[in-house]
């Protein structure tokens, strides 16, 4: 690989890391602004949670759809169009006031965000050699807690010197200006990447449809996702999606509601909680290495990880105390970090498995779109228990997701190792 080249490639990578971190900017305010929007009086829990179920509900739907069309399309268009216009949701949202304009602005939203990780795991697997991919791989999930981090000190300072308003509005201006940045730095790329395209395509024209190597049409890719079981990493992120980001979009509430008092401290104090997760991708990447060699048997590694900690957090939750408070935080944050280790086996290493036969985009869209669609109704639900049954009833359900998860990603693991 030339100087060139390879220059080219740190620049996509770059790029990728960037997009998927500042789109968190735009997608988990809503979550930390939610206690403030409440007790502002403009919603109450029940229509918070159809809206976060609103924005999850359209980005799974729009992950089906624009991960086949990341097959097809130039991923910078997507991109671009992806932060510009969840960036214009974002200053939309900030400018409302009644609940049927933030449920249509936020689900609007949703499908702007579905718009990129699909798009972006084929860029890494396209458009860049093996070696850079697969290292990139842990990399891209790191985006994840450092966009939350970044969001949730960004919406403290909002929430702490102005008002919910202007943690939607500053974002959203953000996100307009990256998706800018993002289509000039990937249109000075051009030449870099319609040459990787064509070697792309060039592998799969030699191939002549043998399914080993080239690109798979429908019949042929659900045939092979059977034999290797992907239906058993579909339940597997479908349970990771409700865990993770069902309980996340709850977590400044609940520590709001039962810990700290006050929505800018609660969301202070969640911007702790990532710090952990930037760790998980990396551990459990080693892990797999190390001694599973197996995506799905290192996802239910990880689940197990998850319900101890959640165990944990139930029975620390009955104190009041300081100390239970600190240890609450720590094992939420061991939590998010292993969920955030199983969602990269599932959502990036997985659909790279992939990329040979011309179908990442659309594995990844898949995946995704099962994990945000449990994820859409776990928003709601875990509003509606927490609040007929408590916290303690809203963390048995997450215990349950947990138990559900492992027993699933083992089953799973031997068909996966006969993938080649």
């Amino acid at each position: 690989m030339s100087g060139n080249d390879e220059r080219a490639e740190k620049k996509i990578v770059a790029m990728c890391l960037l997009i998927y971190t500042a789109i968190y900017l735009g997608r988990k305010n809503f979550a930390v602004c939610l206690p403030e929007m409440i007790s502002a009086g403009v919603l109450d829990k029940v229509a918070g949670g159809f809206i976060g179920t609103g924005f999850l509900v359209f980005y799974a739907a729009g992950q089906l759809v624009n991960g086949i069309l990341g097959d097809k399309l130039s991923p910078k268009y997507m991109l671009a169009t992806g932060l510009a216009g969840a960036g214009c949701a974002n200053i939309a949202m900030g400018l409302s006031s009644a609940y049927p304009a933030f449920l249509a602005i936020w689900c609007l939203c949703g499908w702007f965000c579905s718009m990129l990780w699909s798009p972006i795991v084929r860029a890494v697997s396209s458009w860049t050699n093996e070696r850079v991919a697969a290292s990139a791989g842990a990399s891209l999930s790191v985006t994840i807690p450092a966009g939350t981090v970044a969001s949730y000190l960004l919406c403290s300072a909002a929430l702490r010197w102005s008002t919910w308003r202007a943690a939607f509005i500053i974002p959203g201006a953000m996100l307009v200006a990256v998706a800018v940045i993002i289509f000039i730095v990937m249109h000075s790329l051009s030449d870099h990447i319609k040459a990787r395209e064509a070697e792309s395509a060039a592998r799969l024209d030699d191939s002549s449809g043998d399914v080993a190597q080239g690109r798979l049409g429908t019949a042929e890719l659900l045939k092979l996702c059977a034999a290797c079981g992907i239906g058993f990493a579909c339940v597997s992120i479908t349970m990771n999606g409700a865990f993770k980001d069902g309980l996340d979009m709850w977590i400044p509430t609940f520590l709001s509601e039962n810990r700290v008092g006050d929505a800018a401290t609660a969301s202070l104090i969640c911007s702790l909680l990532p710090v952990a997760g930037v760790f998980g991708p990396f551990v459990t990447k080693w892990l797999d290495r190390k001694f599973f060699r197996n995506e799905l048997a290192s996802t239910g590694a990880m689940f197990g990880v998850s319900l101890l900690c959640l165990l944990a957090v139930y029975a620390l939750s009955k104190s009041e105390s300081v100390a239970a408070t600190v240890f609450i935080v720590l094992f939420l944050a061991i939590s998010s970090a292993a969920m955030l280790g199983a969602n990269t086996m599932l959502l990036t290493y997985i659909p790279f498995r992939f990329a040979k036969y011309g179908r990442a985009s659309t594995v990844s869209g898949a995946l995704d779109a099962f994990s945000y669609g449990a994820a859409s109704v776990t928003g709601a639900l875990t509003g509606a228990v927490s609040k007929s049954g408590g916290w303690g009833a809203a963390f048995i359900l997450f215990a349950a997701f947990a138990v559900v998860g492992a027993a699933l990603s083992y089953a799973g693991a031997g068909r996966l190792s006969r993938m080649k």
